[in-house]
């Protein structure tokens, strides 16, 4: 009972999407902007980098993911109707 997820509306599930693919771009800067810091060396650049990359990678599949949770949440609406 404690690890059931729990359920949440449409409107809830699109906004936890777009803040997903917003963080997803969010790290996709970063990671550009990794390999310009000074205060590192070059294999901590390099690791920073390849981190944002990644974490990019994965909240932009759990955007994508709630989105299309979202959509489908509509579309069964539309068929109870």
């Amino acid at each position: 009972m404690l690890f059931t997820p729990k359920k949440y509306g449409k409107g809830w599930t699109h906004f936890l999407g777009l803040s997903f693919c917003a963080a997803s771009l969010g790290f996709a800067v970063f990671a550009l902007l990794a390999p310009w810091t000074n205060d590192l060396d070059l294999s901590d650049r390099i690791l920073t980098a390849v981190g944002f990359v990644m974490a990019a990678i994965v909240f932009g599949a759990l955007g994508r993911d709630q989105l299309k949770k979202a959509s489908e949440m509509s579309a069964e609406e539309d068929r109870k109707r």
